[in-house]
């Protein structure tokens, strides 16, 4: 959660990821300014955050909004399960680690050793076929369809599939250091604690 967060609602991220892909200069040629950007950038952050009910950008087309309305929808989800899957985790991690006397030191360094592998592996079938797995996402997330848009879409522009790319890299990135600090604290716990 924290990882999806650090990017969906980084301000920093959407501007270097703009710089990166040349939007402002991109969007000038239709007519938007680098403040309509920033704009559109904020409204984005604060409609997917839930500070916003609606989302106002003037060069998005119906059809975007609705995606974004879409969008809006999954992120919400997303992080109500994040949440209670993270607190029941650390729910039954503290139930385990009392009834075992400290003595899943060793499996916990395991299951972060086994999340580690995980994101690995989903890394690299990224790194060999991103396009693939976007649109296996968005086949599976977004099965109503509204999520292909023409070459002509400004939401395109705004988020090229490059943006995304980074995006996903960062989170298994983010993932990838949590499974260390967790699987390194654990292994050093259980040998103090001579488990």
């Amino acid at each position: 959660m924290f990882s999806l967060n650090f990017v969906a609602f980084n301000k920093n991220f959407y501007d270097a990821q703009f710089k990166a892909n040349d939007t402002a200069e991109i969007l000038q040629s239709y007519g938007i300014s680098a403040a309509d950007l920033k704009s559109a950038r904020d409204a984005v952050i604060d409609y997917l955050s839930g500070k916003s009910d609606t989302l106002e950008i003037s060069f998005f087309t119906a059809a975007e909004l609705q995606h974004m309305a879409d969008v809006k929808a999954v992120f919400g989800t997303v992080r109500i399960l994040g949440l209670v899957l993270m607190l029941s985790g650390a729910g039954i991690l503290a139930f385990l680690l009392i009834l075992s006397k400290g003595r899943l030191w060793r499996s916990a360094a395991l299951g972060g050793g086994i999340f580690l592998g995980l994101i690995a592996l989903v890394g690299l079938m990224l790194a060999l076929n991103f396009d693939f797995a976007f649109t296996a996402f968005h086949h599976l997330v977004f099965p109503q369809g509204n999520w292909q848009f023409d070459g002509g879409s400004l939401m395109l522009v705004m988020f090229p599939e490059s943006f995304f790319t980074s995006a996903a890299f960062i989170i298994a990135g983010i993932g990838a250091v949590f499974a260390v600090i967790l699987s390194v604290a654990s292994l050093t716990i259980a040998q103090r604690k001579h488990y």
